[in-house]
């Protein structure tokens, strides 16, 4: 990850210097990940007939997605057909309710999605994907980041997001994906001496199957102010 900008800052940065400096690493982020697409378009080509040409496919896919994989599966199977899937973190702008792609403008406060892509492949080249986009984390809790915790580069911000995403997924995982009650929180050891962050989660607007962290504080200046 590239490591500019950085914030710059005397104590916790104000509000917003914070948000013009994270919008700044967040395009950064997202248009490193939109690059990924046409690499994710071409792995998905390749030769998938017998499970020996799936698993190429498979890490031809793991090496178009890089540092954005958060984990990836492949159930390999005779004649094409197998069940591929993976998640990974990707760009989303929340007023077009869209995946931000390769070429697509990047908005002002973009926001980050985990996204969980299933491909079951039928042979003959038949297929059925499934895009499920499980946590949104907006631009205003990541903005958080750099006021409440200390946040300062790119890879900084990164690393974070790694690790909520998969907090995330565990806490899921645990609580055996219940519906979200109002007052969910979820509490996430950030990395890099950051201390601990308590995200406020909610369910999305238009999917209440997905989570959106909303804001987030440091773990000893919790409150209720948002």
């Amino acid at each position: 990850m590239n490591q500019l900008p950085i914030i710059q800052s005397l104590g916790p940065p104000p509000e917003k210097h914070a948000d013009r400096i994270v919008a700044e690493m967040l395009k950064l982020i997202v248009v490193a990940h939109a690059k990924c697409w046409p690499a994710i378009r071409t792995a998905l080509k390749t030769a998938d007939g017998n499970p020996a040409a799936q698993e190429r496919m498979h890490r031809k896919l793991r090496a178009a997605v890089g540092e954005f994989m958060l984990g990836s599966m492949l159930i390999p199977g005779k004649r094409g057909r197998y069940c591929l899937s993976f998640a990974c973190l990707a760009g989303w702008n929340a007023e077009q309710k869209t995946l931000i792609d390769g070429g697509d403008p990047i908005p002002e406060k973009p926001w980050i999605v985990l996204s969980v892509i299933w491909i079951e492949s039928k042979g003959r080249y038949r297929y059925v994907k499934t895009i499920r986009n499980s946590l949104f984390i907006t631009h205003h809790a990541l903005s958080r980041l750099a006021q409440r915790c200390g946040v300062r580069t790119i890879n900084e911000v990164y690393d974070a997001v790694i690790l909520i995403a998969v907090r995330y997924i565990a806490w899921r995982a645990a609580n055996d994906y219940r519906p979200l009650r109002d007052d969910d929180r979820l509490k996430v050891e950030l990395p890099h001496g950051m201390g601990n962050a308590i995200c406020a989660l909610c369910n999305h607007a238009d999917n209440e199957t997905s989570t959106v962290v909303v804001t987030l504080w440091r773990e000893d200046e919790f409150s209720n102010d948002g």
